[in-house]
């Protein structure tokens, strides 16, 4: 063409085949990595959120794209694979809702609904108050961990504004056998309401065991509102240890689902629930943590662990080798926000091999420590999340959704209940003595 000819020929040239070249790199996503700041941000944000998008590096790559592709399947975005606008808006709401223990501006509080599975009232029982229904806490987090500080998880607007609103009164089921007057009176009173810890609210980390007389308990059900999220197919294929991995019960033609949020029914299992400033009371149980890395997976998926007490070394926390002649590397860490810090990294090359890392949670501090994660560095897919607490009143639901805290000493507590993937919210409680008190909670994920 004569655009070529004369002396400006080369120059043209040059400039046609630069310009070919970003117009490449802008289809296929290569010059986001000069766009570094963006990615960098948006990679620190997946992190906050529990999606792996590779190393906070600003560099555009595979393992970012797949990360931003798990994030907009988990986000109910349409899954493109690309740093769009939507994309980038979400990611900032969920950081913000994260951050600030805000209610997304863009999102709607989620009101929690009366419970309807307390046992018909007989002739025999007493009449007490149905238990109050928690409101929720909404936030589409891999949880970071600074909650009572902030004073806030993610409920309807303004929480704090919120005055507590006492329980409808409905019949329940009574113990089998029959209350006293003053359990009685404290099965019928009614349930202070909130989503959210008092301002100011800290906790000391101190806990003295001691015997417990005429504890009372808390029993209840974690339900799930909203929409579940899919989960997310993992390609094994393009990690290590294909063959072996690829046998993973739940993995089909070496693609794996994993599940962030187990919902049955409408009930959420793996939530922790735990009372937040009780600090003297039961004994720790003693046995020891374990998870399992077995199939290219960790077991259980949801836990708690705890600070180390002064003089002990060993038999708190350990992590074993299910797999033969694969090597694993657990990398644990404790999550503020985007910050990782490493709290451990210990090779594990076979079947069999343990790692105790009991010693590696003496760094704890109550103030900043709140969201323990551990992955593999050999198949970072492998993932599994747990609560810090500082007493061993905790549970973890079950697969219908319950739970149960027993022994409790009588007093004022907060109890908590925390989803990695979802959030948190909180409620007080008036525990007197053997009384049975029934809470419901609920959390939501946009």
């Amino acid at each position: 063409m004569h655009i070529f000819k004369g002396s400006n020929s080369p120059a043209v040239g040059r400039f046609l085949l630069i310009a070919a070249t970003v117009l490449f790199a802008l289809q296929t996503g290569i010059a986001l990595s000069f766009a570094d700041n963006q990615v960098r941000k948006a990679q620190a944000t997946m992190l906050v959120l529990g999606v792996n998008a590779g190393p906070v590096d600003g560099i555009w790559g595979p393992r970012t794209q797949r990360g931003v592709w798990a994030f907009q399947e988990m986000a109910g975005l349409p899954v493109s694979g690309k740093l769009d606008a939507a994309t980038i808006s979400h990611l900032a709401a969920r950081k913000h809702a994260v951050l600030t223990g805000e209610e997304p501006a863009e999102s709607s509080a989620v009101q929690a609904g009366a419970d309807s599975s307390g046992g018909a009232k007989t002739e025999e029982e007493p009449a007490v108050e149905k238990e109050a229904e928690i409101p929720v806490e909404k936030s589409a987090t891999p949880k970071k961990a600074a909650e009572p500080e902030k004073a806030a998880a993610p409920a309807p607007v303004k929480a704090a504004e919120t005055k507590p609103a006492p329980a409808p009164p409905a019949p329940v089921k009574a113990p089998a056998s029959p209350p006293s007057a003053k359990q009685t009176a404290e099965s019928s009173s009614a349930t202070t309401v909130s989503g959210q810890l008092p301002a100011g609210f800290k906790i000391t980390g101190k806990y003295e065991e001691g015997p417990v007389s005429d504890g009372g308990s808390i029993s209840g059900l974690i339900k799930f509102i909203g929409n579940v999220p899919a989960p997310i197919m993992e390609d094994l294929s393009k990690g290590k240890n294909v063959e072996f991995c690829g046998g993973h019960p739940d993995a089909k033609d070496n693609i794996r689902p994993r599940v962030k949020v187990a919902v049955a029914g409408g009930k959420l299992q793996d939530a922790v629930v735990f009372i937040q400033n009780i600090e003297k009371g039961k004994a720790w149980a003693g046995e020891v943590i374990n998870f399992d890395f077995k199939n290219c997976d960790i077991f259980p998926k949801v836990s708690v662990v705890r600070k180390t007490p002064k003089g002990v070394k060993t038999g708190l926390l350990t992590i074993t080798n299910q797999d033969p002649d694969i090597l694993h590397n657990p990398h644990g860490y404790s999550v503020a926000g985007a910050n990782r810090k490493t709290l451990f990294n210990k090779p594990l090359p076979s079947k069999g091999s343990v790692a105790d890392v009991t010693k590696n949670f003496k760094r704890f501090k109550p103030a900043k420590d709140k969201h323990f994660f551990l992955q593999c560095d050999q198949h970072n897919y492998m993932e599994a999340d747990a609560r810090i607490i500082w007493n061993p009143y905790y549970a973890i639901s079950g697969a219908d959704g319950s739970f149960i805290i027993d022994q409790i000493p009588a007093g004022k507590y907060w109890v908590t209940v925390w989803h990695p993937y979802i959030g948190q919210t909180s409620s007080e409680v008036v525990i007197s003595g053997g009384a049975e008190k029934k809470m419901n909670f609920a959390l939501a994920l946009k």
